[in-house]
């Protein structure tokens, strides 16, 4: 990612993301279950979900995802990370700021890597 994206991801795009959240979510919902069908998360796996924005695809993973997986989420935007975190903290998700673009996950190695966008 740019520098000058990185920068707009962690400033006005990310809260106007985090703003528009119950909208953009409802909007990319019929995205979600075939993008997870496609990572085939049939047994307990480390999956990671990249560009995790306000966590509406890592929460699919989570769902899709059988007992004893580990889901976390990554994404760039500080804002986007702390709703994420408090909206999949119920569900053992961890969901950390980093720029995945430019270095690996931390705590990997991960099964299963998915970004619907990112």
């Amino acid at each position: 990612m740019s520098e000058s994206g990185l920068e707009a991801w962690q400033g006005q795009k990310g809260q106007n993301w985090a703003h528009h959240i119950d909208g953009l979510e409802r909007l990319l919902e019929p995205v979600n279950a075939p993008w997870a069908d496609s990572l085939r998360l049939d047994s307990a796996r480390r999956i990671v979900g990249l560009a995790c924005g306000g966590g509406g695809s890592t929460r699919t993973l989570r769902d899709r995802s059988p007992r004893g997986a580990v889901v976390d989420g990554f994404d760039v935007s500080q804002e986007l990370v702390e709703l994420a975190s408090s909206r999949l903290a119920s569900r053992g998700v961890r969901v950390r700021h980093a720029n995945i673009a430019s270095r690996e996950p931390p705590d990997g190695p991960y099964d299963r890597v998915g970004s619907r966008f990112g």
